[in-house]
């Protein structure tokens, strides 16, 4: 009788042992699910953070006309990047912006009436002397340069605006666009096209 009451002593002990453990890896559980309800969101790639190429003009073209006053001449002279044909195709899209903005562009035609006049090179920044010869020729108050140069993973969009009485830089956008399918199609497609006679010599 008493081995009975002890058996029974011991099964009640040891289920309620088991009916503890269950609580607690229940209780545990709970928590691992709630940590990782509350974890931070994940940091974005660099490529998941970029802009598209689009929205990188758009951006430059916002900076550059929230400092100047509209109806102000300024010309877009160059434009460096991995092929001619998408230095022109950059050139164009921020022309387009601008004048989208209200500033006044100077027309490729007489950019490159004003580049075989005083030879400038047609990639980089231009010096003081150079800013000044083109402002005088083509009567605009600012100049803009870019870059699109691929860095490994992204691509660095860079325009930089100066005042073309002194080549003072006045405004820089420094932006990363995303090397993702869309820009890669984008470059490929426009190295096939045909320049035009105007973007020949960038």
């Amino acid at each position: 009788m008493r081995d009975e009451q002890e058996e029974g002593d011991f099964s009640m002990k040891y289920k309620l042992w088991v009916i503890a453990l269950i609580g607690c890896i229940a209780v545990s559980c709970a928590g691992v699910k709630k940590a990782r309800t509350n974890a931070p969101p994940q940091a974005e790639t660099p490529s998941q953070a970029a802009l598209t190429l689009d929205e990188a003009v758009e951006i430059a073209a916002a900076d550059i006309s929230a400092k100047l006053t509209k109806g102000t001449k300024i010309a877009v002279v160059n434009f460096t990047s991995e092929a001619p044909q998408v230095s022109n195709y950059l050139m164009e899209e921020l022309n387009f912006a601008l004048v989208g903005r209200g500033l006044v562009v100077a027309d490729r035609a007489q950019l490159d009436s004003a580049r075989k006049e005083l030879r400038f090179q047609a990639s980089g920044e231009v010096d003081q002397k150079t800013a000044q010869s083109i402002g005088k020729f083509l009567g605009v108050e600012y100049e803009v340069t870019g870059q699109f140069i691929f860095t490994g993973e992204t691509y660095r969009f860079r325009v930089v605006t100066v005042r073309a009485e002194s080549a003072e830089r006045v405004i820089v956008s420094n932006l990363t666009v995303r090397n993702d399918s869309r820009t890669i199609k984008l470059i490929e497609t426009l190295k096939k096209t045909k320049l035009e006679s105007h973007s020949a010599a960038y």
